[in-house]
């Protein structure tokens, strides 16, 4: 999962992952598979991308 998060965190392809990992495309069939079971929406209430769940300073 920590490869996981690191990809969508810093916005990377699958295949920039960090190695010692699996392969980008486990990587990413496990993503879609856990996307489906709402394992990411239960820890990520909003999209890293947007911004939105930083808190101003």
């Amino acid at each position: 999962m920590s490869a996981i998060v690191y990809v969508i965190r810093n916005g990377s392809q699958w295949k920039d992952a960090p190695t010692g990992y699996c392969p980008p495309k486990t990587l990413y069939s496990h993503f879609i598979r856990w996307r489906w079971l709402g394992v990411f929406g239960a820890s990520w209430p909003t999209s890293p991308a947007t911004g939105s769940d930083r808190r101003a300073s």
